[in-house]
């Protein structure tokens, strides 16, 4: 593709092509509260099985979930990976939590104006709203799946209205654990 090139994956920072880790390309990594995030994926997974299978169910889903499983790796562990870049090269990569934008997206002290209209050009309700988005198609050799998919709610906290309050501390718990040391926290309070 001819420069520049923005590129939207999934992959940890070790999955990504040594041309990628190892060059001076910029990298925004945009972390999300791990229990909403679950939520989000379970949602998406759902909008992408073949018709006709049956989703696992949630509380097994969970179970693996916090035993690590998930399409990327241990969702700690993607985490960890691109929080301990962007200290060592923060100039390079740029480790954003999602819950801090949905607070104040512009920036306190940012000239209001252009930061304003990015916020309304970029959010969910305004990507929701593309005709390609609602209507189109993300295809490749293996699937197809509809980009209206690729957007659901955007909410902070919805894991509320899917997991227990007990569901909620165990993985919290399992998560400091795997980032205890690292100085990264990403847990929101119920």
């Amino acid at each position: 593709m001819p420069s520049p090139r923005v590129l939207a994956v999934h992959a940890p920072f070790t999955a990504l092509p040594a041309s990628v880790r190892e060059s001076k390309c910029r990298v925004v990594y945009l972390c999300r509260d791990p229990k909403d995030a679950f939520v989000s994926l379970r949602h998406y997974v759902d909008k992408i099985k073949p018709e006709g299978s049956a989703l696992t169910p949630f509380a097994e889903a969970f179970d693996l979930f916090c035993d690590g499983v998930s399409p990327f790796g241990p969702v700690w562990d993607n985490m960890a990976e691109y929080w301990k870049e962007s200290m060592a090269r923060p100039e390079e990569v740029m480790f954003l939590r999602y819950e801090d934008l949905k607070k104040d997206a512009v920036g306190s002290e940012a000239e209001r104006g252009v930061p304003v209209a990015i916020v309304e050009l970029c959010s969910i309700d305004k990507m929701r709203s593309v005709e390609a988005n609602r209507d189109g198609m993300h295809r490749n050799d293996h699937l197809s799946i509809k980009n209206s998919a690729f957007f659901r709610k955007g909410e902070v906290g919805d894991w509320k209205a899917h997991m227990t309050l007990e569901m909620a501390r165990r993985f919290d718990d399992i998560v400091e654990e795997k980032l205890r040391g690292s100085g990264l926290s990403v847990i929101s309070q119920p």
